[in-house]
């Protein structure tokens, strides 16, 4: 009997102090976890791009945004480019009254968060999202939004450069009302 209540005592006792340091202990997780899963928690912005068979990369626009230039004012650039080189040549020909920000929050491999579309200030589209990161530098995303028209699921596959700065990708998703599918290549900056 005396082996039982020390039992119930000392879980009591675990539990209380798990409830009291629980904010403690996501933090030395981090901490404990740093080098075999690195820090992605941040903004970044999120431009998309296409890339042709011929190796060219050209920005990619959605339905929500206008297309902000002229297909044949824009200059393809040449897959060979450095990330910073891809940036720049986005934030170019990119419009600046839309953009798409995801915001990434990490616990040990987990990350969760939200990717919102925003249009002349004004939030047009907000999903949430869950996912991991590996210690191979490669972190999965899994979507899901529905709106008025649509409900789309996404997946998106997602590799780190050394600085966590930039993080390069693809993503694929589907919309169960409309049937489409699509899928296009990202790059993330961080702000």
């Amino acid at each position: 009997m005396n082996n039982f209540l020390l039992g119930v005592v000392s879980s009591s006792v675990a539990a209380l102090l798990i409830y009291v340091f629980r904010y403690y202990i996501g933090f030395i997780l981090n901490f404990v976890f740093y080098k075999a899963y690195p820090n992605i928690s941040g903004d970044y912005l999120m431009y998309s791009y296409e890339q042709t068979n011929e190796g060219e990369i050209e920005p990619s626009y959605s339905d929500e945004f206008d297309d902000y230039y002229d297909e044949d004012e824009i200059e393809p650039l040449y897959s060979g480019a450095t990330n910073e080189g891809l940036l720049e040549y986005l934030k170019e020909y990119s419009d600046s009254s839309a953009y798409v920000k995801m915001k990434i929050k990490q616990f040990a491999f987990k990350i969760k968060g939200e990717i919102i579309t925003v249009k002349n200030g004004i939030i047009i589209e907000k999903e949430e999202f869950v996912g991991k990161i590996l210690p191979s530098r490669i972190a999965t995303v899994s979507t899901e939004t529905t709106s008025e028209e649509h409900h789309n699921f996404g997946t998106y596959l997602l590799t780190l450069t050394n600085n966590n700065k930039i993080i390069k990708g693809i993503r694929t998703f589907l919309c169960v009302s409309c049937g489409d599918a699509a899928s296009d290549n990202i790059i993330l900056e961080k702000i």
